[in-house]
């Protein structure tokens, strides 16, 4: 038996939901900062009319926080508005040891059609224990670095991969486009749990604009368990659906596409390898 639940919080947030022709993303850091200089004049002038901080953050759609960072940005020049870089200033650092990397370095020279999971057993068998995870990980790294070769390349079977061809109803996601109003891009993907013995596909939609979400279970992830979540979606959802953003896999093609094309719903596919892309949905399935 399916089990549907959901998840919402729409209805204190709907009134937040900024709607700014650039939004919190801008292609040009220049035309963000012209657009945070206008934000400021027109709350200054708001401000001389006698409206309090707090009217003017409700009328202008942003925060007083940032109300405040900017004022202070701007006093030090138009350059101190444009966006900053959000790369993380420490990244995250391998956790296994050298001694490690080095066993596992030296097992695939000696077996190099092995993978992790008879790696693993060959490392525990001289004292060495790790996941079979972290051992693919490294095993990865060392291919990064050239240190070994994939097996693929051993056996000579590297193919040029096919790049997927939209001659349907879905198409590749636009460079730079964003979620700017209830609805929009409303981000879908699924992930595998087990329950006891079980494997339970475990389907997940998420709205960036409202943080609204709905989630459902399935026996399988093919694309039609996907269009019957569509379908739940459509029922279950307070708002309108505009357009819908996944990834390439074959669960959202099929049925799943002429779904949204019956329906009138843009599908739009994210590039392979992008998982940051759907982030909002992606930590709901962590």
């Amino acid at each position: 038996m399916q089990q549907i639940y959901t998840i919402s919080n729409i209805g204190h947030k709907l009134n937040r939901i900024s709607t700014a022709p650039y939004g919190a993303v801008a292609k040009d850091a220049s035309v963000a900062a012209k657009y945070r200089q206008q934000i400021l004049k027109q709350a200054r002038f708001l401000q001389e009319k006698g409206l309090n901080i707090f009217d003017v953050s409700k009328a202008l759609n942003v925060s007083r926080a940032t109300l405040y960072r900017w004022k202070a940005r701007n006093k030090h020049g138009f350059e101190c508005l444009k966006p900053r870089s959000t790369r993380p200033k420490y990244f995250r650092k391998p956790a296994w040891s050298s001694e490690l990397s080095i066993a596992v370095l030296n097992m695939r020279k000696k077996y190099p059609l092995f993978g992790k999971a008879k790696i693993q057993v060959m490392l525990a068998r001289e004292g060495i224990f790790a996941t079979v995870s972290t051992i693919g990980r490294i095993i990865n790294q060392l291919i990064k670095n050239g240190s070994i070769l994939a097996v693929a390349a051993l056996k000579g079977q590297y193919s040029k991969k096919k790049r997927r061809k939209f001659s349907s109803h879905a198409k590749r996601i636009p460079k730079g486009m964003i979620s700017r109003s209830v609805g929009e891009l409303v981000q879908i993907d699924h992930m595998t749990t087990k329950v006891g013995d079980r494997i339970i596909k475990h389907f997940n939609a998420w709205d960036r604009s409202s943080k609204w979400n709905i989630a459902d279970v399935y026996g399988n992830a093919t694309a039609y368990c996907a269009k019957k979540f569509l379908e739940q979606l459509l029922k279950e959802s307070p708002f309108e659906i505009k357009s819908i953003q996944v990834d390439g896999g074959s669960e959202f093609m099929a049925e799943f596409e002429q779904t949204c094309k019956k329906h009138g719903i843009p599908l739009f596919v994210l590039p392979p390898r992008s998982p940051e892309m759907n982030g909002g949905v992606e930590r709901i399935n962590r």
